[in-house]
């Protein structure tokens, strides 16, 4: 079973496209390619799954076939690498690693003007990558944990993998509403392969690579051009995907392929700006843009959003401004990719509407509209845009961030702000503002332009500061500097609010929740004594209340309970035998009350000497 999921996984994240991108001869980025070639395979495993249900060929041995003829495919086309030396090509990809490393940073002149700019954009560039880094890992961990799990969350357990299990039986789900499938259809292979859909590893395993491929290819965009923006860009999208996906970033929500298929759109509209001039290359990137965004809208609906506008940005961002001068040429590679979405992603909706039309199914954009009106109890559309907009919180101060970037930023960016970043909230808060999950192709552009923005404000400030002489400024001021930092931040960090967030913090130590509930019931009883060798004297304000025994000597336990102060016997499950039972007897005669029984860190039982004899 283990090799068939395997397989499955295969099929579904790399096989197809790799051998799509390999036959086409794309010459992308080693990052590029492999993430490319993930969000190629999805799409084609969709359409693959869809043509062999309705013609009832969905079956696993024709999978299995399929699956080994691709492997020798990837064997024929690849037959001249795999000649070479593994020896050979450590040492290639280790060369190139240094290369690359080296080139992110450059020697700034020591008497040039700007050299104050450069170091510290050499500064930025340093502080980024490491955080980026760490966001890397994070989504290491994420996928980690997420092995071996298995779908719990609602929409995931009743509706988009039951939609997979229809699948894999060889129907298309006819109650999916306007639901597209492509991840529902990817999920069933693992399911055929296996020939049981009872096992969810493999499919569940798809999940966190949908924000690990955004996140790298943020990465490779700034170790391409060198701009701090993208691993900045990085950093803050772990927050921005925890904050409005949370959870859905696993759990099987399909809101972070939509967020993934939505960035690899713009990824090859900002890689054909900076990077080519090349017209085959150019018209490449926009084909499989046009895949790519098509795969957003098969994935869901609020993906159309970003197919039908995505042809547009390409030909007025690309297309316009590098051929100008022969508009006709450009004709045929827009109408091919506006044939592309149609055939992909237009295709499900027909049908769903054939479908609806036969009233077999119906469809749900109004009913996500109420849904999303009575989430803010509006009576009209302006409030209910404002408490939308609460939603994001304290990210709500990117929005001034990325307005005030507009004027900053290249033309490629301030398109994205125009058709991205102001309509798509205000869509959102009409018609799907019950959830941040809908949010999903706002996400990317949100958390790229507001890094490119921060990066810009950061460079003309450094500007600006050279342009005021600042490299004439002598070592002295460091320490002045340094004083006046210290002297502000003595202000804004005054001594009591340092002792309020010092014992705030203390008094979560050991087991938080056993603490919590000592506090509740010593702020009623503020003189009782707690026989325990649980270290109450270190919680702040009960440093007089614990009288430390360690429950081993049962003499010495009756000499301590016939102290009036006592009225409490905090102790763990590991104490004297006679102890315990001396305690089990006064508990059954009521002599003692049970107050808690804590499993936190370590087991810990908390009685109250109610009498004594």
């Amino acid at each position: 079973m283990f090799l068939l999921g395997a397989m499955a996984f295969l099929q579904s994240t790399y096989i197809p496209g790799t051998l799509i991108l390999k036959q086409v001869n794309f010459k992308g980025s080693t990052i590029q390619r492999i993430i490319y070639a993930f969000a190629l395979s999805l799409v084609v495993n969709y359409v693959v799954v869809f043509l062999l249900t309705t013609i009832g060929m969905y079956h696993q041995w024709f999978l299995i076939s399929l699956f080994v003829l691709e492997i020798f495919g990837l064997f024929w086309l690849y037959r001249d690498q795999l000649k070479t030396s593994i020896t050979d090509n450590l040492i290639s990809s280790w060369n190139n690693f240094i290369v690359s490393s080296k080139n992110l940073l450059t020697i700034p002149s020591h008497n040039s003007f700007g050299s104050i700019t450069s170091i510290s954009a050499q500064i930025l560039l340093v502080v980024s990558i490491i955080l980026s880094l760490g966001s890397l890992w994070w989504l290491v961990k994420l996928f980690y944990y997420n092995l071996g799990t298995v779908f719990d969350a609602w929409d995931a357990v009743v509706s988009w993998n039951r939609w997979a299990v229809e699948w894999a039986s060889g129907a298309i789900p006819l109650d999916s509403r306007n639901y597209p499938q492509l991840i529902p259809t990817n999920w069933s292979l693992s399911y055929v392969f296996m020939g049981d859909n009872s096992v969810q590893f493999f499919a569940k395993a798809l999940m966190p690579l949908f924000s690990m491929g955004l996140f790298l290819l943020l990465f490779d965009l700034g170790v391409t051009t060198k701009n701090a923006g993208f691993f900045l860009a990085v950093v803050l999208m772990q927050y921005i995907l925890k904050k409005f996906l949370g959870d859905g970033l696993t759990n099987g929500y399909v809101d972070v392929a939509v967020t993934f298929f939505a960035f690899l759109g713009l990824d090859t509209i900002i890689r054909a700006k900076d990077f080519t001039d090349d017209r085959h290359e150019i018209y490449m990137l926009f084909f499989l843009g046009a895949v790519f965004v098509s795969g957003a809208g098969v994935s869901k609906q609020a993906g159309m959003y970003i197919t039908l506008i995505y042809p547009v940005m390409f030909y007025f961002i690309i297309l316009r401004s590098k051929f100008s001068h022969e508009l006709r040429v450009v004709i045929k590679p827009v109408a091919s990719a506006i044939l592309i979405s149609i055939s992909l992603a237009f295709s499900w909706y027909v049908y769903k509407l054939i479908v609806f039309s036969l009233g077999l199914d119906r469809p749900e954009v109004a009913d996500l509209a109420q849904i999303a009106a009575q989430t803010h109890d509006s009576t009209n559309i302006i409030d209910q845009v404002i408490s939308a907009f609460r939603m994001f919180d304290k990210y709500f101060i990117l929005f001034p961030v990325i307005i005030v970037g507009f004027f900053f930023l290249p033309p490629l960016y301030r398109w994205l702000i125009v058709t991205i970043i102001i309509p798509y909230p205000l869509i959102w808060s009409f018609l799907a503002s019950y959830d941040t999950r809908n949010l999903s192709v706002f996400l990317p552009v949100f958390g790229l332009t507001a890094a490119l923005s921060i990066k810009a404000f950061f460079d003309h400030s450094i500007q600006l500061l050279e342009l005021m002489g600042i490299r004439k400024l002598k070592m002295y001021i460091i320490p002045g500097l340094i004083t006046v930092v210290l002297v502000v931040s003595s202000i804004i960090f005054p001594s009591a609010e340092i002792k309020h967030q010092q014992i705030t913090k203390q008094k979560l130590i050991f087991s938080a929740s056993k603490n919590e509930l000592l506090y509740a019931i010593l702020e009623k009883e503020p003189t009782a004594k707690i026989l325990t060798n649980y270290p109450v004297r270190f919680l702040p304000g009960l440093e007089d209340n614990q009288v430390p025994f360690r429950f081993d000597d049962f003499q010495a336990f009756l000499q301590h309970i016939d102290n009036p102060e006592i009225h409490y016997l905090m102790f763990p499950n590991n104490i004297d035998s006679q102890i315990n039972e001396h305690i089990t007897v006064e508990l059954q005669r009521q002599n003692y009350e049970l107050i808690f029984v804590d499993k936190e860190w370590i087991t810990y039982t908390l009685v109250r000497i109610v009498q004594r004899k």
